[in-house]
């Protein structure tokens, strides 16, 4: 049980309603008014007929507060767990970064509702982690051998915001996964290189993340540092293609000119 949920239906949620009964009847009250010596009913009567009918009209409000209330872990690492099998398989097609970038942006963001996501990818110089989504958050960014990419490194795992910034000595990159209300950071390595991580906002209004969800994501992310090797490969052999094409153009632009210059210093006699 979610206690802050818990919290909401039970106390939130029926003081919200109250507001709203008394909002209610306070503007209608000269209808009320009318309608009381027109039909000759006593005015609460018609204030308990507006509460049942403001009651029966939030009904499909109230079902969704009682499926959030009482849904269990249990169907919550359900949910997950099925929703990140089927999407393993999608992995295999994937070849560029800005592919993969939305496809699992798709994933956190829009299907489980994370509260944020980022894919942060090592830049070609090899200096800082940048976000594989350079048009929304060119911004955030993080040094390679910072400390953040040290203790990822270390330990290999997913970790919680509590364990990252335990001896944290310069404030800097903490900062950045505050502001970013940043709760998991997972490593993506290659062998014993930190290619990348993925950074997890919470995973629902004023839960946790369950270590279900965790033990699913870490078995999930294990084959994304296969995938993202396979994205750099395929745009350095773009890069190359593109190189050898510019390299054959100049070559016959540069036949073509010889020729050119040739025929202006020895012209064809008639």
């Amino acid at each position: 049980l979610d206690r802050k949920a818990a919290g909401r239906t039970l106390f939130t949620y029926p003081v919200t309603a109250a507001i709203i009964i008394f909002l209610f009847n306070y503007f209608l009250f000269d209808a009320n008014e009318f309608l009381s010596r027109f039909l000759h009913v006593n005015s609460s009567v018609l204030l308990i007929v507006e509460c049942v009918l403001l009651i029966f009209m939030l009904q499909p409000l109230v079902k969704m507060f009682e499926a959030r209330l009482f849904m269990s872990e249990a169907s919550r690492a359900n949910d997950f767990h099925r929703l990140l099998k089927d999407s393993t398989g999608q992995l295999v097609g994937i070849i560029s970064l800005n592919e993969l970038n939305t496809f699992l942006v798709e994933i956190f963001r829009v299907r489980l509702r994370l509260s944020d996501f980022h894919l942060m990818i090592k830049d070609s110089v090899g200096g800082r982690f940048v976000s594989a989504d350079k048009v929304q958050d060119d911004k955030i960014s993080f040094p390679a051998y910072g400390e953040l990419a040290s203790k990822l490194k270390d330990s290999r795992h997913v970790m919680n915001i509590q364990q990252i910034s335990l001896a944290w000595h310069e404030g800097e990159e903490l900062e950045v996964l505050y502001e970013n209300r940043i709760v998991l950071i997972a490593p993506l390595l290659k062998q014993d290189e930190l290619i990348g991580f993925c950074l997890f906002g919470e995973p629902g209004p004023a839960r946790a993340w369950y270590p279900s969800e965790i033990e699913e994501l870490e078995v999930f992310l294990q084959g994304l540092p296969v995938v993202i090797a396979r994205c750099h490969t395929h745009e350095r052999a773009i890069a190359l293609e593109k190189k050898q094409a510019s390299i054959e153009k100049v070559a016959v632009l540069s036949e073509i000119s010889s020729g050119i210059a040739h025929e202006i210093r020895n012209p064809l006699s008639i």
